[in-house]
């Protein structure tokens, strides 16, 4: 099939974008405005077609490694460390960019006379990195609400300082058109990412796509210190359950992706609920409930992605239909959903968390029966897991 890309960029970067909020008030499409600015500075550039996929991909994911980061610390600290870019730099290198580069969100915020972070001088730093260093400085101005006039003020007095001339230049030419200004409007983004973002397909299968999208779960596990290997280990378990009921490999490997995926609604979920080590309040409970739907939000605009969108989604519904986000009853919630379910309950209780030893598979399945009596969960999935995992996670035992 002939998948596109972009969308999963778009989305990728809507979900950081959620990440975001925990950190910094109003930062409400920042990946993409710091994207939109970065292209249109390339095309100034006179950038090509595949230069420009590379270099807005690289922007909608230049704050990537923040979700690693621990939000009880201030952002600013962490721009002073480099911590968030020297995580991002590792976890882009396996995205199918086009080209390979190195160290294009490590030295995002390297300076034009040597001052930033890590020491780079202009020279040293390429030219992907000085656009979009300049483009996500840009887009804190604009943050801040100042007026055009003061915007242009502060970028024009750090020309040869903080910006490469070459580049402030491009974009003091760029700015001068009203054009510029309503397109990273939030009125208007979503329009405008589409036209600016070249359109990559390439022919891929759902293998493939899964090499991609689990790059991503380790992201999404390691936002909070309570989920280490969560989405991973429901990948293991799934891989395992698909070749049990002997599902062909397309429908395999979209369950894989669904699990690699399924709690990237997460990222929009404050960290201090997510890694709160004691009883939720009904307050808390009820925004934790909320990541199901951003979920959904984040993955239902990419191509081919019905089926995966339904069972990442659904995996907090229950059959009697008390569950979330959407109350679907046992006729609204097809098979994958329930097997997603009941192996999201099934890893969650035998791993280990900061507060408790997993539990062994006995103790997990007496749960899990409970859950069957109330008709929250399938009793066949359940059965079919006690046969497959009853004696295998020795590894994860409590006394």
């Amino acid at each position: 099939m002939k998948f596109c890309i972009n969308n999963l960029l778009l989305s990728i970067s809507f979900a950081l974008d959620l990440a975001e909020k925990d950190f910094m008030i109003d930062s409400k499409n920042h990946s993409k405005r710091v994207a939109i600015v970065s292209g249109k500075i390339g095309r100034q550039l006179g950038l090509s077609d595949e230069e420009i996929f590379d270099l807005v991909s690289y922007a909608l994911l230049h704050d990537v490694g923040i979700v690693k980061l621990n939000s009880e610390a201030h952002i600013e600290s962490h721009e002073k460390t480099g911590a968030h870019c020297i995580f991002g730099e590792e976890i882009v290198k396996d995205f199918p960019f086009l080209e390979k580069r190195e160290n294009i969100v490590l030295y995002h915020h390297e300076t034009y006379n040597g001052e930033g972070t890590f020491g780079k001088f202009d020279h040293e730093i390429h030219l992907f990195s000085k656009i979009i260093g300049f483009s996500d400085y840009f887009e804190l101005l604009h943050r801040e609400h100042l007026s055009q006039e003061e915007i242009v003020r502060d970028i024009t007095n750090n020309i040869g300082i903080k910006f490469s001339p070459e580049i402030a230049n491009a974009w003091l030419e760029l700015q001068k058109t009203a054009s510029f200004w309503l397109d990273i409007d939030d009125l208007f983004i979503d329009n405008v990412k589409g036209d600016l973002f070249p359109k990559i397909c390439r022919d891929v299968d759902y293998r493939q796509i899964h090499e991609t999208t689990k790059i991503f779960s380790p992201i999404v596990d390691s936002y909070s210190s309570f989920t280490g290997n969560h989405s991973s280990g429901i990948s293991e378990k799934i891989d395992i359950m698909a070749d049990f009921y002997q599902f062909d490999q397309e429908k395999k490997y979209k369950l894989l992706i669904s699990a690699d995926m399924h709690d990237i609604g997460k990222l929009g979920i404050p960290n201090r609920i997510l890694d709160k080590n004691g009883k939720l309040t009904n307050e808390e409970f009820s925004i934790v409930k909320k990541h199901t739907y951003y979920t959904r939000r984040i993955l239902e605009k990419i191509e081919y992605f019905g089926d995966i969108v339904e069972w990442a989604s659904n995996h907090h519904e229950k059959l009697n239909g008390t569950g979330y986000p959407y109350g679907l009853g046992a006729e609204k919630i097809d098979f994958c959903s329930r097997l997603m379910a009941v192996i999201d309950i099934y890893q969650a209780l035998t791993e280990n968390r900061p507060y408790r030893c997993g539990m062994n598979h006995v103790k997990a399945m007496d749960i899990l029966m409970e859950m069957v009596e109330k008709n929250e969960i399938d009793g066949q999935v359940v059965a079919d897991v006690d046969k497959v995992f009853g004696g295998v996670l020795v590894e994860n035992t409590s006394k």
